[in-house]
């Protein structure tokens, strides 16, 4: 019940969730949070808002006038290293090989 709730909140908060500001959400400590979220989803709090924050980046990135770094920032990545290694293990490619299939399937 409680990790819906997690979902939801950061659905709506992925550029600004911490593991501490969703605790306080359920009214759990950061630790039993954790602990409860794994067992009922097999993953990590850390990795939905990842998940999230790619989702999230995607739009942006069909956006050719717009720099990957700006995205990486205004999804909530604190630095474009992170983005960029998360994008990979998410998605497979890189944010610039997403860009560019995009375009490619635009006619850009």
């Amino acid at each position: 019940m409680y990790h819906i709730e997690i979902k939801e909140y950061s659905k709506s908060n992925c550029r600004k969730s911490a593991r501490e500001s969703l605790a306080s959400v359920v009214d759990m400590s950061p630790d039993h949070l954790s602990r409860m979220f794994k067992k009922h989803t097999g993953g990590t709090i850390k990795d939905l808002i990842n998940r999230l924050r790619i989702e999230s980046s995607l739009k942006g990135l069909q956006c050719i006038d717009k720099k990957i770094v700006e995205i990486a920032f205004d999804v909530g990545f604190e630095s474009l290293s992170s983005f960029n290694r998360i994008f990979k293990k998410v998605k497979g490619i890189t944010p610039s090989e997403y860009r560019k299939s995009v375009s490619i399937h635009n006619g850009e």
